[in-house]
């Protein structure tokens, strides 16, 4: 070998210009999945789908996990929202920006307007007045809920959920999804 290292960095640092296609391969995905199942100690076989894989990484992971149906996007409900909603059952009261993001979160989670209105009702555990959280129909959601539905409301973002106090430490690990 005629040539120093730095000599050999060197030309492997050149940029020739030539352009090479990437090969996709079947075996390679499947291996790379196979080697995140063994580092998540996930059983899997060879029968196991790599979609079915994805998802038990997924669940091993924590990450959240976004499906699409006609309605649009349908995103689980963060923990810090989920902590929220306990605290308030159990204080027996809510304000209308805790509201809000409750309802906006359980919206996006696709929740039907009958659950909604049991966890409102569940907070407040009084007849409904007008308030429009819930309806004194258990069938039946408030206005409130159902003009958020009708704009098509996201759900907040984790700065907005903790600027209300809900639920979030300083590290919120809802965060990363």
């Amino acid at each position: 070998m005629d040539n120093s290292i730095e000599e050999l960095y060197a030309y492997a640092m050149e940029d020739t210009g030539a352009r090479y296609p990437p090969i996709k391969s079947k075996r390679a995905l499947r291996d790379m999945v196979d080697f995140a199942c063994d580092v998540y100690d996930i059983k899997h076989t060879v029968s196991n789908s790599v979609a079915y894989l994805l998802d038990e990484i997924r669940k091993a992971t924590g990450s959240t996990v976004h499906t699409y149906t006609a309605k649009g996007f349908i995103k689980p409900i963060r923990g810090c929202v989920m902590k929220l909603i306990k605290h308030n059952i159990a204080k027996g009261k809510s304000n209308h920006d805790q509201n809000n993001v409750i309802a906006a979160e359980l919206i996006n989670a696709a929740w039907t307007d009958t659950d909604i209105s049991f966890v409102f009702s569940g907070i407040y555990d009084e007849p409904a007045g007008n308030y429009g959280w819930y309806d004194d129909d258990p069938n039946k959601a408030g206005w409130q809920i159902t003009a958020m539905r009708r704009k098509e409301m996201q759900r907040y973002s984790i700065r907005k959920v903790k600027d209300i106090g809900g639920g979030c430490s300083k590290y919120c690990p809802c965060e990363a999804s």
